[in-house]
């Protein structure tokens, strides 16, 4: 009805029961929290996103404009691209869904300053998934330019089923089945942080804000 987000704010103590209404009635089997949305997959692979416009974009059912998103509504996007997603992941503005029987991986949000929108058009053929309308509630820099990706696009790497996605805040990092460890942000490229093989065991890995840890056997 109008209300923003900022009108709800609340400080609640103990937690919240959302009802399984806003679900569709669905099992909830994987949530993610990003800088200020959250986004839920269910047991039938459907997605659900609420919170600020960053990151969201208009990927929920119902958004019109710049709204922001009180409650848990439906990303209709990827149902009609044929996927079975089965993981997602988080980052401070961006979202990542995963299809691992297709080895592909899905992502949306906001694009950094630093990276170009064109060259990001160019890169996965985005044509009007980025809208360059002045009116967004979102501005980076003041130049008043909404770089808001709305729907989901497919991020061009190919992802083994045995390979792990960790989500950091501008970018995120992938655990290869060899053991090697590479990274990746907006511009798309895969670069990879660990030194050639043969690779260390990684008992585990932690991603901080804008850093990582990585645990390994010796």
């Amino acid at each position: 009805n109008g209300i923003t987000l900022e009108d709800k704010v609340q400080v609640r103590e103990t937690p919240e029961k959302l009802s399984k209404d806003y679900f569709e009635n669905e099992k909830v089997i994987s949530v993610g929290a990003g800088f200020n949305s959250s986004l839920v997959l269910t047991e039938n692979g459907n997605l659900f996103v609420w919170g600020k416009f960053q990151g969201i974009g208009l990927a929920a059912k119902g958004r019109q404009n710049h709204e922001d998103a009180i409650y848990p509504r439906k990303v209709e996007f990827l149902e009609s691209c044929d996927v079975n997603i089965s993981s997602i992941h988080c980052g401070h503005f961006y979202f990542l869904a995963r299809d691992k029987s297709a080895g592909e991986l899905w992502m949306w949000g906001m694009v950094p300053d630093n990276v170009s929108t064109e060259a990001l058009k160019a890169k996965v053929g985005i044509s009007n998934a980025l809208d360059d309308s002045s009116k967004s509630i979102f501005k980076l820099l003041d130049t008043g330019v909404d770089r808001t990706v709305h729907n989901p696009f497919k991020v061009p790497i190919k992802l083994q089923k045995t390979d792990e996605i960790f989500a950091g805040y501008d970018r995120f990092y992938i655990k290869r089945s060899n053991g090697q460890v590479s990274r990746m942000d907006w511009s798309l490229i895969e670069v990879p942080i660990t030194s050639q093989g043969p690779y260390p065991k990684f008992k585990s890995i932690h991603v901080g804000w804008k850093h990582m840890l990585l645990l390994a056997y010796e």
